[in-house]
């Protein structure tokens, strides 16, 4: 507001004269002035703001800054871009170097007064064209597979997406809708991808789909001739990978699952092994062989010959002495003649050494072998020297059980091996075969335990022994269990029970057939509250990793509909003690066990007080 100046003459004669005279003029100027423009205080509010455009600048772009205040008399604009300071003007240009965010400040002076604003404002970077590209799954589709792909453009502020899938469908999405192919073909997708500074080039890959591989399932067996109690393995196998699921029927009420099984037979025949694989949803037709379980082998070849050194044309007497009862017998006298008796004679023509190999076999496909060596006559050694002998040996069955022979095969190298020994180390055979110089022995131990069977070989060149620890178990992996009750009515509270046997049993896992599982070994009580047939299964594994499976079904009954009386009356009785639960002689008694817990449950979130008794009614 401008402020009325009023002076008079008397007061200005009061004035210095001096002064007057040399200042006057000037003085009466300054005053005038001071007096006609407003006051301007030091912590006055000058309000200042300012505007810029374009809003969403880019790198090199000139921005341009427009002040304004509520003071219409700013002497001075400073400006500050993040910086130094510039004195401009109300309207100022400015070019940012750098992308990112800038700090700009306006500071306005008024007199005495200033005041300042800042603002932050984002700076782009230059936009450039993004790169379209994409990838998908599975890499060689089948028909009718769904296909998923998924979007792997580069490039700053995508802004839409342009899908064409060959196969007549498109989509706008970043992450597009799965696609099926219904026919064998090679297909061409393509993916444009747009920001602010356009279309990308189209990224194109094709897409082969062919027919669907057959699902089929195949398997290998150890051996289809066991004894009973003989492990046996299986193993699986598909003409696709990645299968979900391995489904074993052994022939003899036993399952597994698993790509490898082991399984042990505890009664003779034949049995029919059947597999079935599971991927995706899709189950392979099922594949079978048939597996014949033996008894152990009751036969053992020996026999001896009369004399021990015959001359040339001498009738040799040879004398079965076999174990097992054998049926058929075969002698080959090693001078390409035969015999097929039980204790044959034979004559040699010259003299010589000569191996004698017995054969017997016995109905129900058993035989054994035992070979011997015969010297006819005077046999002058011809000395040589061979290359060292290399001891070495196998057995059968890999796994060893009590009572049933194991079968050992010699296969040491070094050729002319002229002496074997074999040392069991069955201290606790006491019928003198603890020990053996044949080539090809069987032993048959009585107690489990880990042995350090040995053989001793020679030849003309030298000798070896090797060392080898067989085991020898009590019973196969065997899986069992026991459930209680295995029926009822739901909700059906089971208590399973482990009774697995097998030695070295490591690990165990439940299914329970109801979306719950244990690794334990005998679980709690599992509940069913739906009716339902559940297969609960335990498969357990030895620290080999062999493994057995048996499974058995539960089964939930639904709760049965009570037919409400019509014409006999009803009493209300008292509920007896927890223990006499049951239906009673006409009358419903108190439920116990898990019916018995959601009584207390229910009672409890009523207000009911505990102690009161559970009445029922129940048909008099």
């Amino acid at each position: 507001m401008m402020k009325k100046l009023k002076i008079s003459l008397s007061e200005l004669n009061r004035l210095n004269g001096s002064i007057l005279k040399r200042w006057g003029t000037l003085l009466l100027i300054v005053l005038i002035f001071a007096l006609a423009v407003p006051a301007v205080n030091a912590g006055k509010d000058l309000s200042p703001s300012f505007t810029f455009l374009p809003t969403s600048p880019t790198v090199g772009e000139t921005v341009t800054f427009t002040g304004s205040s509520n003071w219409d008399n700013i002497t001075t604009w400073t400006w500050n871009f993040g910086d130094k300071d510039i004195i401009g003007t109300k309207v100022q240009g400015h070019t940012f170097s750098s992308e990112g965010q800038k700090n700009v400040k306006m500071t306005v002076s008024a007199g005495n007064a200033t005041d300042s604003f800042s603002q932050t404002i984002t700076v782009k970077s230059v936009a450039t064209l993004p790169d379209a590209s994409f990838s998908f799954s599975p890499a060689s589709p089948t028909v009718n597979q769904s296909v998923s792909f998924t979007d792997e453009s580069t490039g700053e502020g995508i802004e839409s997406w342009k899908w064409d899938f060959g196969n007549g469908q498109k989509s706008n999405s970043q992450k597009p809708p799965a696609q099926i192919y219904s026919s064998a073909d090679t297909y061409s997708v393509s993916l444009i991808v747009t920001n602010g500074a356009g279309d990308s080039i189209p990224y194109i890959r094709p897409i082969t789909v062919t027919e669907p591989i057959p699902l089929t399932a195949s398997f290998s067996i150890s051996t289809k001739s066991p004894n009973i109690g003989e492990i046996v393995y299986f193993t699986g196998s598909s003409t696709t990978g990645g299968i979900d699921q391995w489904n074993w029927e052994f022939g003899d009420g036993q399952y597994g699952r698993g790509q490898t099984q082991s399984h042990a037979y505890t009664t003779a025949g034949t049995k029919t092994v059947s597999l079935t694989v599971i991927k995706g949803g899709v189950t392979s037709d099922p594949v079978e062989q048939s597996v014949t379980v033996k008894l152990p082998n009751p036969l053992d070849a020996d026999f001896s010959f009369y004399p021990e050194n015959p001359k040339t044309d001498q009738n040799v007497t040879f004398t079965d002495k076999s174990a097992g009862s054998p049926d058929e017998w075969e002698w080959i006298f090693g001078d390409n003649k035969f015999a097929y008796v039980k204790n044959p004679s034979h004559k040699y023509a010259k003299d010589g050494k000569y191996d004698v190999k017995l054969i017997i076999t016995k109905a129900g496909g058993y035989s054994a072998t035992i070979t011997k060596t015969i010297t006819v006559g005077t046999v002058t050694p011809t000395p040589t020297i061979g290359p060292e002998p290399k001891a070495e040996f196998k057995w059968e069955s890999s796994t060893p059980m009590v009572g049933s022979p194991v079968s050992f095969t010699d296969t040491s190298t070094g050729g002319g091996i002229t002496e074997w020994k074999w040392d069991f180390a069955d201290k606790m055979d006491f019928t003198g075969n603890r020990e053996s110089k044949l080539q090809n022995p069987q032993h048959t131990y009585q107690y489990p335990g880990v042995y350090d069977v040995t053989l001793f070989v020679k030849n003309s060149g030298g000798t070896d022994i090797i060392l080898k620890k067989v085991t020898v178990i009590t019973v196969p992996l065997n899986a069992r269990f026991t459930a209680s009750p295995a029926s009822g009515t739901a909700p059906l509270s089971v208590r399973f029970v482990d009774s697995s046997t097998g030695t070295g049993i490591k690990s165990y896992q439940w299914d329970f057939g109801n979306g719950q599982t244990y690794t334990g070994k005998s679980p709690s009580n599992v509940v069913y509250s739906s009716p339902g047939t559940y297969r609960v299964s335990l498969e357990i594994a030895d620290e080999n990793g062999y493994k057995n499976m048996y499974a058995m079904n539960i089964i939930a009954n639904p709760p049965a509909t009570a037919t409400p009386p019509q014409t006999t009356a009803l009493m209300a009785t008292s509920a007896p003690d927890v223990e006499d639960g049951g239906f009673i002689g006409g009358e419903y008694r108190m439920m116990t066990g898990l019916y018995n817990e959601y009584i207390r449950i229910i009672f409890g979130f009523l207000g009911i007080a505990d102690g009161l008794d559970f009445l029922m009614f129940a048909v008099e």
